[in-house]
């Protein structure tokens, strides 16, 4: 507790400052508000306040005078206070403030999951999706380390748990997993810290992976719709609502179409209201808050998804485009839309996998990769110039042509 030597509660109580032995008895029968320093250590003293009787010390640190609560009579007494008093004392004569050490004392035993709750904490704009992947990630990979102080993780630790992880859940999950690890740990480091100011974690002991080579490389994922799959990929689609079942709903069935016949990614795509949807103008913008590059972006519909987002408006119940029962009222998880595509088709794929098809079918009809890219809401880097030239009119033709394009390997006639 510091006062300020210019406030009145700091002329009211120094009206009453005197030397005192302090002892129980001499605490207890203390009354008058102010301040009582002891007459046998000096700097400590006894601040008598309306409510309450608190121990205190009084020194300079590195030359400036502070003055630091012991802890309140009743809590401690007074042979307890005195002997805290005599080592906050000695820490404040060495230029060791007593509350930077007690706090540094704290944070060196604070465990992976309580620095974990702290990294959430501060990261407040993390989507709910990320929030649930990392909480997956400490439960699933690190639930042993959860109760362990941070400090008693050693790159030996981590080394062998990345080679465990890649056992147990293959090499990709075990990079995911030491990546989300460094990124709280390099949290820690940049937060909690010794008495001194330095790092309470001098060096991340994940970067023991990179020193030993020991990072997996990345196998990056190929898969998709191929040419000669895409009429049987349509029609087993298309069977999710058959045409002639007036009651069933097209929510899932024409959100995979919004997928493939737009690339876009698969929240980009389950985030989309009817307000960001322009049926006259035939065009739709994705708010930047929607976006991964978190870019406003406005595309053109095609004559394919224009009709399919005109039929859902006829028949529209909810804001969203593609609404769901969950919590967030919008599609999440098309999971078992999928599966049902797949067991008809015999195609495996992911909503990511349709972005990767789209792609595919874009490059074969447009040779101007800024364009598919575009398209695509894919970052285009830098160049302010490109992104000038690339609106909403100029992608409106590329993206018909390969509409077109896809409906011809799909043996559709676009009506």
């Amino acid at each position: 507790m510091l006062l300020s030597s210019t406030s009145t509660a700091y002329k009211a109580l120094t009206k009453t400052m005197s030397t005192l032995k302090l002892t129980k008895s001499s605490v207890d029968a203390t009354v008058e508000r102010g301040y009582y320093w002891d007459t046998e250590l000096r700097g400590f003293g006894l601040l008598v306040n309306q409510k309450s009787k608190s121990y205190i010390v009084q020194a300079r640190i590195n030359g400036k005078e502070a003055r630091v609560t012991v802890g309140r009579h009743g809590i401690f007494t007074a042979e307890q206070a005195r002997k805290r008093a005599k080592e906050m004392l000695l820490q404040m004569s060495t230029g060791v403030d007593p509350r930077a050490a007690e706090k540094a004392s704290r944070e060196a035993g604070i465990t992976l999951d309580e620095v974990f709750d702290a990294y959430l904490k501060h990261r407040p704009r993390l989507a709910s999706r990320t929030v649930a992947d990392y909480t997956g990630y400490m439960n699933k990979y690190f639930v042993r380390w959860k109760q362990t102080p941070l400090t008693l993780l050693t790159a030996n630790m981590v080394q062998q748990q990345h080679l465990y992880l890649a056992q147990q859940h293959g090499e990709a999950q075990a990079n995911v997993a030491m990546r989300f690890l460094r990124a709280v740990i390099n949290y820690a480091q940049g937060i909690y810290s010794h008495a001194d100011g330095s790092p309470l974690i001098a060096v991340n002991p994940t970067k023991r992976l990179s020193a030993a080579g020991q990072w997996f490389p990345a196998k990056r994922r190929t898969n998709y719709i191929k040419e000669e799959q895409l009429g049987t990929w349509y029609s087993a689609v298309m069977k999710l609502c058959p045409a002639n079942d007036l009651t069933s709903d097209t929510t899932m069935q024409d959100y995979l179409l919004f997928l493939m016949f737009t690339g876009l990614r698969r929240d980009e795509a389950s985030k989309i209201e009817w307000k960001h949807v322009d049926l006259e103008g035939k065009r739709y913008v994705l708010p930047a808050e929607n976006t991964k590059n978190r870019t406003e972006t406005t595309l053109p519909l095609t004559s394919f998804t224009y009709a399919l987002l005109r039929k859902r408006f006829e028949s529209r119940t909810s804001d969203f485009v593609f609404p769901g029962n969950g919590r967030t009222g919008r599609v999440i998880d098309p999971r078992f839309a999928i599966q049902k595509v797949t067991a008809t088709s015999g195609i495996e794929f992911t909503p990511h996998d349709l972005r990767r098809s789209y792609a595919t079918y874009a490059s074969t009809k447009i040779s101007d990769s800024w364009t598919v890219k575009r398209l695509m809401n894919h970052h285009t880097g830098q160049d302010i110039t490109q992104r000038y030239l690339q609106g909403i009119e100029r992608l409106r033709e590329p993206a018909q042509r390969v509409t077109d394009y896809m409906l011809a390997l799909s043996e559709q006639r676009d009506e």
